[in-house]
């Protein structure tokens, strides 16, 4: 998503620079009438400011002379001023596009603070977190007799088994150890139990991003669920054996 979301900006700038290239061809050929009025203004206004953008108007003592060179040379130093607006304006748009670009780390800190907001909400209220380009987040209640991971637990296993210069028990290196012949010395870390149900995250995945799925844009993920700030974390911290599920919709 951060690579989406980095050529998007650049899009949008490369667009306002084809425009700028556009604009300026159109001052360039206007500048030839400029240069027929530029002993005029240049008795009145300072030219290159003028050239520049920088003046729209002659001065209203000077119109005030109401003179048909006067009064023609205005006109052109406004309608120049006019096309050279839009470069100024798309120019400074660009600056702030610029401005939105980010470090991947800035980035993923944005959306991780994000995802933690939307989990502690999803949890506390038991409502739809509606977004309006990423859809709805909700957590549903799966009644259920099966034996769950209770990961905050099997994690503190884990990172004791490190620590003891143990090694955590790994299935595919268990096979590939037998299939060697070798003693596989891997101990066992998940903590399991039972639980009457299970909270389980369900997006509803948005007509926009649908659309970019279908432009085959492999890189856009949207896992609010994982991570340190994700929802099953958040869960996970405050999940008990007598965990009330009532205020979460039952599938």
């Amino acid at each position: 998503m951060y690579d989406l979301y980095n050529t998007s900006l650049l899009y949008q700038i490369e667009d306002k620079k084809k425009f700028i290239q556009l604009q300026t061809k159109k001052v360039e050929e206007y500048l030839t009438k400029m240069n027929e009025v530029a002993s005029i203004l240049s008795m009145y206004i300072n030219y290159s400011d003028a050239l520049n953008g920088k003046c729209k108007f002659l001065p209203d003592e000077v119109l005030a002379k109401n003179t048909t060179e006067i009064k023609y040379a205005n006109m052109i130093l406004k309608h120049y001023y006019e096309l050279r607006q839009p470069i100024e304006i798309a120019t400074s748009e660009i600056r702030q596009l610029k401005k939105q670009q980010i470090s991947y780390s800035i980035y993923k800190e944005i959306i991780s603070l994000h995802n933690k907001k939307v989990a502690k909400y999803l949890v506390d209220t038991g409502k739809t977190y509606e977004n309006q380009y990423l859809g709805t987040l909700k957590l549903v209640y799966r009644e259920n007799t099966n034996a769950v991971v209770n990961w905050n637990e099997s994690n503190k296993n884990k990172k004791e088994l490190i620590e003891k210069g143990l090694i955590p028990y790994k299935k595919e290196d268990e096979e590939k150890a037998l299939a060697n012949g070798e003693v596989y010395n891997g101990v066992k870390w998940l903590v399991t139990g039972y639980s009457t149900g299970l909270l389980v995250v369900k997006w509803t995945v948005p007509p926009i991003v649908k659309e970019l799925l279908n432009k085959d844009i492999h890189d856009f993920k949207y896992i609010p669920a994982r991570g340190h700030y994700g929802i099953m974390n958040t869960i996970s911290t405050a999940y008990t054996d007598n965990f009330n599920g009532d205020k979460y919709q039952k599938i």
